[in-house]
This record gives structure tokens, sequence and C-alpha cells, in this order.
């Protein structure tokens, strides 16, 4: 298996708590649970679960909420995809945001690896005033 990078490239909003982005990627797409190890967002504990993909693969999924349109919800969104395509390198194959009938705001970017896919997404929801930044890590099937 080819090895990620170890060390995040991107300083997160607020530095002081900035943690080792690249570190939990590896370790779940290797299949292990790094709940504690998912980075906060602007001072914003994760909100994370696990749930099984159709694959077999047991996906990890964070959120961060933030108030509803938020500056800060975009520019960590963008700090987030930055650190997952330089921790996952330059063989990651990269899929932009998809056309989805979504009626609040929407952007998606997803990166494949051989150990597995990594999602990011920003999603306004405005029946419950709030933007949240997501983080999905499926990976590859099990064998």
């Amino acid at each position: 298996m080819k090895a990620i990078c170890v060390a995040a490239l991107v300083v997160w909003p607020i530095a002081s708590q900035a943690q080792d982005v690249c570190g939990a990627l590896q370790a779940h797409l290797n299949g292990a649970a790094v709940r504690a190890e998912i980075p906060k967002i602007t001072g914003i504990d994760p909100s994370c679960r696990s749930s099984l993909a159709q694959s077999g693969a047991t996906s990890l999924h964070c959120g961060w909420p933030f108030q509803y349109r938020a500056s800060q919800a975009k520019d960590a969104f963008l700090a987030l995809v930055e650190d997952v395509q330089a921790c996952l390198g330059p063989d990651a194959s990269r899929v932009g945001d998809p056309k989805v009938n979504h009626p609040d705001f929407y952007e998606l970017q997803v990166f494949g690896v051989a150990e597995g896919e990594v999602g990011v997404s920003l999603k306004d929801k405005a029946s419950l005033q709030k933007t949240y930044v997501f983080l999905r890590i499926t990976p590859a099937s099990p064998s």
C-alpha cells in the first residue's frame, strides 16, 4: 500500500487546534477507528458516525455546523479540500461537484485512491439555518 502523507500541509483556520488530517485519513482508510483523530475546524469538534457503504466497507462521516451561510464554513471547506488533496497526493483522482437537485446550496469534491474514497462537502440547510462541512472517508471494498 502506498504511504499517505503524515502531516497536513495546509494550516487549519485555528492553528493551535490543527491536528494531523493525513494521519486520520490514513488510519480510517486502513480500517482503524479514528473519531478522536478527526480535527476541529475553527474550534468546533466534529460530530462523527459510521455507516455501511454499498461495497461492504464501513464509512466514517463527520460534520461541522456553522451559522447559515457563514464565510467561515466556505473557508473551512476550502481548507479541508486542500488538506485532503495534499494528504492523498498527486495520484488521487478528483471528481468535482456533480450536478444534483438540491434545494439549498451544495458543493462536493470526491477524491479516489487505491485505499478508498474521501469526500468533502459544503451544504446549506435553510430549514435548520445552518451550513455544514462534511467529511466522508470510505475504505476500499473489503476483500
